[in-house]
C-alpha cells in the first residue's frame, strides 16, 4: 500500500478517519497518528470525541503519537465555525451591532461560495 504523492496520509487511513467522523455524526474527533519512515500517516486512533463545537483531549493521549489530527466541522456558514468568526461576532457586539444568525448567513453564504470557488480554481490550477 502506498500513499499518493499529494497527501500525507495513506488512503486506508483517510477512509478510516472518514468512517469514524461519520460514526460520530460529523462531530469533532481528535486523532492520534503514527508516521512511517517517510513522514506519512500510516495509522490513527480516535483519541477523543466531541460535539459540533469542541472536543476534550487528555494531554497524556497527545504524547503517545507522532502527529495530532483534528477535524473541525464548522466553517464560514456558522458563527462558531472558525476562530475568526468568533472574533468577528465579538467585535460586532462590542460596536453595538448585534448580528443574528440570518444576518450572518446573508454575509456568510456569498463569502463561502466565493472563497470555495477561488480555492477550487487554485487547487485545479496547481494540481490538474
Amino acid at each position: 500500500m502506498s500513499a499518493d504523492t499529494r497527501t500525507y496520509f495513506f488512503p486506508d487511513v483517510i477512509s478510516e478517519m472518514r468512517q469514524i467522523i461519520a460514526d460520530f455524526d460529523g462531530n469533532e474527533v481528535f486523532f492520534a497518528g503514527m508516521l512511517n519512515d517517510d513522514g506519512i500517516v500510516c495509522s490513527v486512533s480516535d483519541a477523543a470525541h466531541g460535539n459540533d463545537r469542541s472536543v476534550p483531549v487528555q494531554m497524556d493521549e497527545s504524547r503517545k503519537c507522532d502527529v495530532l489530527i483534528h477535524n473541525h466541522p464548522g466553517g464560514n456558514l456558522t458563527p462558531f465555525g472558525a476562530s475568526a468568526n468568533i472574533v468577528a461576532m465579538g467585535i460586532l457586539k462590542k460596536e453595538n451591532y448585534p448580528m443574528k444568525f440570518s444576518g450572518w448567513l446573508k454575509i456568510g453564504v456569498p463569502f463561502t461560495l466565493i472563497t470555495t470557488a477561488a480555492a477550487s480554481a487554485l487547487l485545479w490550477f496547481i494540481w490538474a
